[in-house]
């Protein structure tokens, strides 16, 4: 018997990359939080992008600001020239861009080991289909 069922088609496959895309750029932006807690200057990574010329250097400066009942830090990338002259980058266009870049690895990444995944059970289940006659 022929069988008439296909393979998934591309709405379908377009589909799960699209949810893994979704899982990735989620789990990365939730472990990104952490990061800019634990490590702020990696926003200074951005600078070649946000920093034109005269201003060479990327720093992140925190602003602390203490009021009753809390405590608010804000973080700001800032582009410094030679001279001292300096100019405001905010923090949330370098945010953005360090989280496409961590989403882009991690799919990258989640692609590639799902794809040997697949090479190496379809490998497996093509050497135990052959049974040798007695």
């Amino acid at each position: 018997m022929v069988s008439t069922r296909r393979g998934p088609d591309w709405r379908s496959k377009l589909l799960g990359v699209l949810a893994l895309l979704a899982v990735c750029g989620f789990t990365v932006a939730v472990a990104q939080c952490a990061t800019i807690a634990i490590w702020p200057g990696e926003a200074a990574f951005t600078g070649p992008l946000f920093c034109a010329s005269p201003y060479n250097e990327a720093i992140v400066v925190a602003d602390t600001e203490s009021y009753p009942g809390g405590t608010a830090t804000n973080y700001t990338l800032m582009c410094v020239g030679a001279r001292g002259q300096y100019r405001d980058a905010g923090f949330l266009l370098p945010w953005l861009t360090l989280w496409a870049c961590h989403t882009a690895l991690a799919f990258a990444a989640t692609s590639v080991a799902l794809a040997l995944r697949r090479a190496r059970r379809a490998k497996s289940e093509a050497t135990s289909a052959w049974i040798p006659d007695r």
